[in-house]
């Protein structure tokens, strides 16, 4: 694909109109968004939405963060931050600290596999779909084990 050719896809003029509702969305309802399972924009004759027996599948925002913000509000994107910086830090800590070899390269991959989620998320909808919030809770349970499992050696037990 030429630069021109990318500018001129549908994909990219969807995610443009998606970016434009949803932060549309947000102007008006920053607080509390529009909720989970509400829609967030009204059926659109952009690309034939309105005719396609397939518009369900439109119905999200390609970015995550943009999602959150659009379903839960400004409150919901900063509660997502703050959740991410604490467990990089505190998996950082838990990385640094943890003697085993081999459960540093565990804790290292988890780190390495949450921040490739959030990078990935920019241009997806991962953070609020059901599949990614278990690998998310997976990854956050792993380190939080291996921390346990490391303080249990130490103390003994």
């Amino acid at each position: 694909f030429t630069p021109g050719q990318t500018l001129e896809s549908y994909s990219l003029q969807w995610r443009a109109f998606e970016t434009e509702e949803a932060l549309r969305s947000i102007s008006q309802n920053p607080f509390l968004g529009v909720g989970l399972g509400n829609a967030y924009r009204d059926v659109t004759l952009l690309q034939g939405e309105a005719s396609s027996l397939y518009y369900r599948f439109t119905r999200f925002v390609h970015n995550s963060y943009l999602y959150i913000g659009t379903k839960m509000g400004i409150p919901g994107i900063v509660l997502f931050v703050l959740f991410s910086l604490a467990f990089l830090g505190r998996g950082w800590q838990v990385w640094r600290r943890t003697s085993d070899s081999q459960m540093k390269l565990v804790v290292l991959g988890m780190l390495a596999g949450f921040v490739g989620i959030l990078a990935w998320s920019a241009s997806q909808s991962h953070l609020l779909q059901t599949e990614s919030t278990v690998v998310i809770g997976l990854i956050v349970g792993t380190v939080a084990s291996v921390r346990q499992m490391d303080e249990h050696k130490e103390a003994g037990i």
